[in-house]
Order: structure tokens, then C-alpha cells, then sequence
């Protein structure tokens, strides 16, 4: 399988210690070969950077391409070469989408740096910090994927953190479903269930707060729950999916503890649900995942979306509980959109 990378985003490397830095790709491609999936590793080049202006604002644009070395907030770095970094990061979300319209069932960027938090102007939702993030790759993608005339998008963001960013540079677009499943106690605080999109868009926003104790068979019942309901609600052509590897148990990132069973159903639900609903492809978009989780994880996930053995889990949430709360109103709020 082809995995997007691009040589510049090493000149995306912080002054000191980071959990965001170049050595996130080498601990991936490792994982993935140890688990003998033995990617091509493919620059796909840099496009010229208007394509960033699909979601962003030319201000912040050029505020990024003119910062130096330091940090843009408490969470996020610049160095003289992050504009490039950055701008080859949205070019491989771009390539992954153009192979998804081209017919390719699975496209794989693994780029850097992430971009789920960044909104329009930087940071998103009243958020102080773009959260390690700098363009949003995945809103970019699937934005491309609507003007290549295929629609509707779904992006499925399971990184641990919610994807503000997207939600808020897709809030008014009825032509992008927005999942999120995300920690209910991490950064950036935003996220919940009655947060649902605005004007025609209403009802294409979901977020999917999960609690620390939910663990892989309750992270798993809503996520095949809420996905087979939309799936027949939306009938989607095409997903960009935020893969972020930092649920992943170890990765010490926030409260939710996936194992290697979780990513693989996780995979292998999308595999289903795109033959079974006529899903033209996946846009893979790396997100967080700064250890363990892209050792493990992803290639977990990968295989289960590729049709790979490996060990699944199933859906079971308990009734009574505070997830389950959280899940019965999302259901409710969900179904007051059924005639959409």
C-alpha cells in the first residue's frame, strides 16, 4: 500500500522536546512494517498553496508563511521551514483525495503537522492554542472531494481530541458530515451532542463525547451504532477519516484506553460499511498519535480497513451508565433530523 509522506515535513521540528516531531513517521512506517504491511513510501509534491484557501482565511495563511522560529502559542511551534512542512501536509490530503476520485478505495497520508484544531484563522471555538496543528488537512480534503462532484463527504475524526477546527470551518456546510468521537475531559473542552451544525448544515454535525471507564467494547457499540445510522440517513460517497493513534492505551495523552482490537473494528466497521453502502473510498489523514498508539494502533486500524486478520472486539454498553446517557441523547437528538 502507498503511504504519503512528504520529505519536508522534517523542516517541522521543534526547539526542544515535543510530542509533535518528526519521528511520529518513523515510529508508523516501523509499526506498519511489523506488522507486515510494508508501505511504498510516495512524495506526492507540493501543489501551489491556494489550495489552502478552501478553509482557511489569506490572513492566517500568510501569518504562518511568515513566522520564524518559536512557538505561535503555549502548544504550537514554527520554525523557518513549518510553512513549507505544513503546505506539503495539505498537498498530501489533497493527493489522497484526488486518488479517492480517481477510484482508489483506500488513500493514505502520512503527513505532518496535524491539522484537526486549526479553524479558519487559527485557532477554532474560542480555543487558546491550535493544539500542535497548523493547516486543516482533513477539511481540506473533503472539500476537495466535493468539488471533484463527489458528495456527500463524511469525515470520521476518532483522534482522542475533538476536531474543532473542523467543526467549525464545516459548521455551515451541508455537504460534509462531521463525526467525532473524542475524549469528553480532554482538549479543546468543545464537542457535545447538542452541538449540530448551523443553518442548512444542521443535523451534519456529531460529536461523540466518550467517558475514561467507557473502555474498546462501549467506544466500539456507538461508534457502529451511530455510523450504521448515518450511513442510512446520508448514504455518504466518500470518507475522509482524522486518524489520530492517541486513544491508544500508553500513549498518556488523556483518559480513553484503546486497545489494538479497538483500531482493527474500527477499520474493519469502515470496510464494511463501505461495501454494504457503495462508499466510493477512504482518505486516511494522520492526526495525533505520538507513540505506542502509531506503532500499534495504526497498523491495527489499517489492516481492519484493508480486509487483513486481526482481532476485533464487540459492541456492548451497559445500560444506566453516563455513557449510555450521553449515547440515548445523542440518539435523541439525531432522530429529530430523520426526515432530512
Amino acid at each position: 500500500m502507498d503511504a504519503l509522506v512528504p520529505s519536508v515535513h522534517k523542516m517541522h521540528c521543534p526547539p526542544s522536546y515535543h510530542p509533535e516531531r518528526p519521528e511520529r513517521i518513523e515510529i508508523a512506517i516501523k509499526g506498519m512494517k511489523e506488522e507486515g504491511l510494508e508501505p511504498n513510501i510516495v512524495d506526492p509534491g507540493m501543489r501551489d498553496a491556494e489550495i489552502l484557501t478552501i478553509v482557511h482565511e489569506r490572513a492566517y495563511i500568510e501569518y504562518i508563511r511568515g513566522r520564524g522560529k518559536g512557538y505561535i502559542d503555549a502548544d504550537t511551534y514554527s520554525t523557518e521551514g513549518t510553512f513549507e512542512a505544513a503546505l506539503a501536509a495539505a498537498s498530501c490530503a489533497v493527493e489522497a483525495a484526488d486518488r479517492v476520485a480517481r477510484g482508489e478505495f483506500l488513500s493514505i497520508s502520512l503527513a505532518r503537522p496535524p491539522g484537526h484544531h486549526a479553524g479558519r484563522s487559527g485557532a477554532a471555538m474560542g480555543c487558546r492554542t491550535l493544539g500542535f496543528c497548523i493547516f486543516n488537512n482533513a477539511a481540506i480534503a473533503a472539500i476537495e472531494l466535493v468539488r471533484r462532484g463527489v458528495m456527500p463527504v463524511a469525515i470520521l475524526d476518532f483522534d482522542l481530541h475533538h476536531g474543532n477546527g473542523t467543526q467549525e470551518i464545516l459548521w455551515y456546510n451541508p455537504e460534509v458530515l462531521h463525526i467525532d468521537i473524542h475524549d469528553a475531559f480532554e482538549y479543546p473542552g468543545t464537542g457535545w451532542p447538542n452541538d449540530l451544525g448551523g443553518g442548512a448544515a444542521r443535523g451534519t454535525k456529531v460529536n461523540i463525547p466518550v467517558y475514561p471507564e467507557t473502555g474498546d467494547k462501549g467506544y466500539i457499540f456507538m461508534l457502529e451504532d451511530i455510523l450504521n445510522f448515518l450511513m442510512e440517513k446520508f448514504r455518504p460517497k466518500a470518507f475522509v477519516i482524522s486518524a489520530g493513534f492517541d486513544a491508544y492505551a500508553g500513549e498518556g495523552m488523556g483518559y480513553i484506553s484503546l486497545s489494538s482490537r479497538a483500531y482493527w473494528r474500527m477499520g474493519n466497521l469502515l470496510k464494511e460499511l463501505g461495501e454494504n453502502w457503495g462508499v466510493k473510498g477512504f482518505a486516511v489523514i494522520l492526526e495525533g498519535g505520538y507513540s505506542i498508539g502509531l506503532r500499534k494502533g495504526l497498523p491495527s486500524f489499517l489492516k481492519g480497513i484493508s480486509g487483513m486478520g486481526g482481532e476485533g472486539v464487540g459492541g456492548e454498553l451497559e445500560e444506566g451508565t453516563r455513557q449510555y446517557k450521553i449515547f440515548l441523547q445523542l440518539k435523541e437528538f439525531l432522530s429529530s433530523f430523520n426526515d432530512k
